[in-house]
């Protein structure tokens, strides 16, 4: 895998933001190309495929804004700061890209995969950390999907996405677990 490669990090990054701007339907290797001003012979000597790009922007993807950042959340002790570092990195995540991701991943079943991978990431963490604050697992499951709920919903809500509400939202959900 060519994840570490300079290059392929180059096509990753801009590839999240070709999906960010043009959504799944102009995800496409000239735009892609174009976009990095870099031939498709370029292309295809870090890539042996679309396919195999697409596996690995996924890859990345999934390393970078759900392994890293769960990473990072679980070196904190308390529970609180646990979700207190989540809230503040959820608001920095590629939401248009995520959501475009989303949409691919009806059409495609391998996407789709990832896609609830990442899914199930998340929640691992909010989760155990929702259950430390509240000690009832029933009560910290309603907790960890209400957050995951909002952040899914934002992402699709393309016309009314505001960060600082996105923000209100969660920090709501942690400030009714905290004072239960």
């Amino acid at each position: 895998m060519a994840i570490g490669n300079r290059l392929s990090t180059r096509f990753f990054d801009q590839g999240l933001e070709l999906l960010a701007q043009e959504g799944y339907a102009g995800f496409k290797l000239i735009p892609l190309c174009d976009a990095l001003e870099v031939s498709t012979g370029a292309f295809y000597h870090s890539f042996t495929s679309w396919k195999d790009y697409t596996t690995q922007l996924l890859e990345y993807w999934k390393l970078e804004r759900t392994t890293r950042l769960v990473e990072i959340a679980e070196a904190n002790p308390q529970a609180s700061d646990r979700l207190d570092t989540l809230l503040t990195m959820t608001i920095d995540l590629p939401h248009r890209a995520e959501a475009a991701i989303r949409v691919w991943s009806q059409t495609d079943a391998d996407v789709a995969e990832v896609q609830r991978s990442v899914d199930q990431g998340r929640y691992a963490v909010i989760y155990p950390a929702f259950l430390e604050l509240v000690g009832d697992p029933q009560l910290a499951e309603h907790y960890a999907r209400t957050g995951m709920y909002l952040l899914i919903g934002f992402e699709q809500a393309d016309s009314l996405q505001s960060k600082e509400t996105l923000r209100w939202s969660l920090q709501q959900v942690k400030d009714a677990a905290t004072a239960t």
